[in-house]
């Protein structure tokens, strides 16, 4: 399986499909500056199994492994914000949830601030 993996990560972006991003590992010196790194944020809905974690990496919004998702959707989403690019935080929410989402509202920090707060005041960290 993990051969059948890193063929696809090589094989599905050369096709301009990029939905497999691997996290790249970072070595931090000591002493060094706090990371640029977006603040962890998660997308939990009651009475379902969605249970996400994200983070914006290199200007995209990437769901974290580890994170499930519905396995079916539940309406159309015809949202405007879930026709925008794989890299919103609206289009990572909305397939996630299985429906149309507004990710700047629905994904909050592990501090309560939601990512759109922190997107607006330009924030390295929360």
């Amino acid at each position: 399986m993990d051969e059948f993996l890193a063929q696809l990560q090589i094989v599905l972006p050369v096709l301009g499909v990029n939905v497999i991003r691997v996290r790249p590992v970072v070595v931090k010196a000591v002493g060094a500056p706090a990371s640029a790194e977006s603040p962890m944020f998660v997308l939990q809905e009651l009475g379902s199994a969605v249970n996400a974690r994200a983070q914006q990496i290199d200007g995209e919004f990437a769901v974290l492994e580890g994170s499930t998702a519905v396995a079916e959707w539940s309406r159309v989403g015809g949202a405007e914000s879930t026709k925008k690019s794989y890299a919103s935080p609206s289009t990572a929410g909305a397939i996630v949830v299985g429906r149309s989402c507004n990710g700047r509202k629905e994904w909050v920090s592990t501090k309560g601030q939601t990512f759109g707060v922190w997107e607006d005041r330009g924030a390295l960290e929360v």
